[in-house]
């Protein structure tokens, strides 16, 4: 028992062994432990231990370096920050078991960490304030399976630039993460979670964070993951497409070619509503996913073309019957039987509604019924039948385009307006 509740309890800064560092086993200090720059030839163990000093750091071992493992676990319990800044771990660092309390700052502060082996903060791991893990390389697995994150005002996990060489296991939490966490820019082989373990607000920063595959329990839907995405503050912090296609990429790893898609499309998607886009931009966008489906499912051009060739097929039926529609050339107006009696002469080719909602649509489409029938400006109606031809023509050239440019790949789908 070391005891000093104002100052240092035991300040060992510096300090070298050729062997093992033992704090444990009812090792209790009141007051701050200091092991900075400590160089230790084998393991510092602190498994069962107490530190204590509640207004400022219970352990602080910054710069530590070991040849061995790091144990604070099996009943290890700190109130005020434990800190490992710049921290070189031989083996592993386990903290299976242990209690962290500093509910007004870091409970475990680990930038800069490097570990050979594993770290483990699971299996009663219990952390009342900030776990930090800025920068750190960890050469094993992270492990937070059954584990306690509490930080209700700031970071419950703060892993910003993190890589993690083996996998990320953030599954059967306790109960969800009471805070935020922070995976931007982080790296991991494989992402092993599940969705009791995910904020249950939007707490999920991911922008940058890339992932090789997903393991065990971790949910592979596109609708699951999408849930996952959209638990990031974009309406606050701005949308963020790197994580769209990072789940993308991975999905097509995993040869989920459809999931992937549904994905970008959704990227998309919330583009328009968290993009912050101009008014004209948003109705673009809108534009592409309908007609197109942001040059993901080319084949969907064909519901809005299908649509516009039978809508001009009632609007030319209709004019038909109304008589607006009328001969255009001028032979048939030569023709002393069509003047003596209106009658179309039986060589001139007679209208069909259909033929000339196709014809006029496709522009690279000649079936000589737009050649030879006009809507007449001088029959009641014949103004808007006019119209209504102009634009039904217009949405043929701008449909038929993207059809085209859809089809041979044209639009990029890597572009965040989904035009190259």
């Amino acid at each position: 028992t070391f005891s000093n509740p104002k100052g240092e309890a035991l300040n060992a800064d510096g300090l070298k062994t050729a062997g093992d560092v033992f704090l444990r086993d009812g090792f209790h200090a009141e007051g701050a432990v200091r092991l900075l720059g400590a160089d230790i030839g084998g393991n510092l163990e602190c498994t069962g231990a107490t530190f204590s000093n509640p207004k400022g750091e219970a352990l602080n071992a910054d710069g530590l370096k070991t040849a061995g493992d790091v144990f604070l676990r099996d009943g290890f319990h700190a109130e005020g920050a434990v800190c490992l800044l710049g921290a070189d771990i031989g083996g592993q660092l386990s903290c299976i078991g242990a209690t962290f309390s500093n509910p007004k700052g870091d409970a475990l502060s680990a930038d800069g960490l490097k570990t050979a082996g594993d770290v483990f903060l699971r299996d009663g791991f219990h952390a009342e304030g900030a776990v930090c893990l800025l920068g750190a390389d960890i050469g094993g697995n992270l492990e937070c399976t059954g584990a306690t994150f509490s930080n209700p005002k700031g970071d419950a996990l703060s892993a910003e630039g993190l890589r993690v060489n083996g996998a990320l296991f953030w599954s059967d939490l306790k109960d969800s993460p009471k805070g935020s966490v922070n995976l931007a820019h982080a790296w991991a082989g494989q992402l092993v979670d599940d969705e009791k373990s995910w904020p249950n607000e939007k707490g999920f920063f991911l922008d940058g964070f890339e992932y090789g595959a997903f393991a065990g329990s971790a949910p592979r839907t596109a609708e699951k993951r999408l849930e996952w995405l959209r638990l990031q503050p974009q309406k606050k912090e701005g949308f963020r497409p790197q994580p769209y296609e990072q789940l993308a990429k991975v999905f097509r790893n995993m040869g989920h070619e459809s999931d992937a898609r549904a994905v970008l499309i959704a990227k998309q998607e919330d583009l328009r509503r968290y993009g912050r886009l101009s008014r004209l931009a948003i109705l673009w966008n809108w534009f592409l996913g309908w007609a197109i489906g942001h040059g993901y499912k080319p084949w969907k051009v064909v519901i809005p073309i299908g649509s516009m060739i039978l809508l001009g097929w009632s609007f030319f039926t209709q004019a038909d019957r109304l008589g607006v529609m009328q001969p255009s050339r001028e032979l048939v107006y030569l023709n002393t039987e069509f003047v003596r009696t209106g009658d179309i002469p039986d060589l001139y080719p007679r209208f069909s509604a259909f033929i000339y909602s196709v014809d006029t649509f496709f522009p690279f489409v000649n079936l000589h019924q737009e050649d030879y029938w006009l809507p007449s400006i001088s029959k009641p109606s014949g103004h808007s039948f006019k119209y209504y031809l102009w634009f039904h023509i217009g949405m043929g050239w701008l449909l038929s385009t993207f059809a085209v440019a859809a089809l041979t790949g044209l639009i990029r789908k890597d572009r965040p307006n989904g035009l190259d």
